[in-house]
């Protein structure tokens, strides 16, 4: 599947803060990062993102895991 990075950049723009923090970067692809990077320097919300990161880290302690 090949992406238009305009549209996917277009996209990006469309989204409230709290929707493009709530994207989880490592999903993305090696394309898609370069343009959410761009989109939350952009937006100055680098700060609000690495907060973000360390609430969910103290929130998701590794080595738990949920029974199904």
């Amino acid at each position: 599947m090949r992406i238009d990075r305009r549209e996917l950049g277009k996209y990006y723009a469309s989204l409230n803060d709290e929707e493009l923090l709530s994207l989880k970067r490592d999903d993305l692809t090696e394309a898609a990062q370069i343009i959410y990077d761009f989109e939350i320097v952009g937006r100055g919300l680098k700060e609000k993102l690495s907060a973000k990161k360390e609430i969910e880290g103290t929130l998701q302690p590794s080595g738990y895991r949920f029974a199904d």
